[in-house]
């Protein structure tokens, strides 16, 4: 019989649970690091998606015979769910909501974005709350 011999369990020694710690550390900081940023749209994009935006939002409210609200938000523009990024490099002059009545009426009022020297205006009109995009240098 073999007295004082023990079986050897096989385990991660020291440096290797370093290394592996390393390895995780480094993987994590990089993927931090090089982490992918929100697309940012143009104006042109912004307005189509607006439109869209809208033209769901007023046959929401026809069609459920109530209200629907688009917030407008420092970040982005949200409505149904849905949210839409301003363009790149705007910021909103001040947060608002507009109101979109069950007949699809909207009160006719000025939303303005601003980045630097340029100004961009979302006009609802009368006669129904038609819209309109205009901008300023």
């Amino acid at each position: 019989m073999k007295y004082g011999l023990k079986l050897r369990q096989p385990a991660f020694t020291l440096v290797e649970s370093l290394l592996v710690l390393f390895l995780l550390t480094l993987l994590f900081s990089l993927a931090v690091q090089y982490r992918p940023q929100a697309p940012q749209q143009s104006v042109l994009t912004f307005e189509h998606s607006f439109a869209q935006l809208l033209q769901r939002a007023r046959v929401t409210a026809q069609v459920q015979d109530q209200a629907v609200m688009l917030a407008f938000e420092p970040d982005a523009l949200t409505a149904l769910g849905v949210q839409v990024a301003y363009p790149a490099g705007y910021h909103l002059h001040q947060v608002t909501s507009v109101r979109v009545h069950r007949t699809g009426y909207i009160h006719p009022q000025t939303i303005t974005w601003q980045a630097g020297q340029k100004e961009l205006a979302l006009i609802f009109q009368f006669g129904g709350g038609t819209h309109r995009f205009q901008q300023k240098s």
